[in-house]
């Protein structure tokens, strides 16, 4: 039973993703930010109804390309 509830788990997961047409992602990342970044960040996902890992994720696109020659 408990195997088959694991398989039910991982199909659904491969769904979810599947649907937003992306890649599930794996890796974690775990940074500190003060309390005024956070206050912007809570503004920035509720104007563009966008989660905090979408922005970030963006962000760091966004630094490496401008970054480019370094990376």
């Amino acid at each position: 039973m408990l195997q088959q509830q694991k398989q039910l788990q991982r199909k659904q997961k491969k769904k979810t993703a599947a649907r937003r047409g992306d890649t599930p992602r794996n890796n974690i990342l775990s940074f500190r930010i003060s309390d005024l970044e956070k206050r912007e960040l809570d503004r920035i996902t509720r104007a563009s109804a966008r989660n905090v890992s979408d922005i970030a994720r963006e962000a760091i696109e966004l630094w490496m390309r401008k970054h480019a020659q370094v990376c």
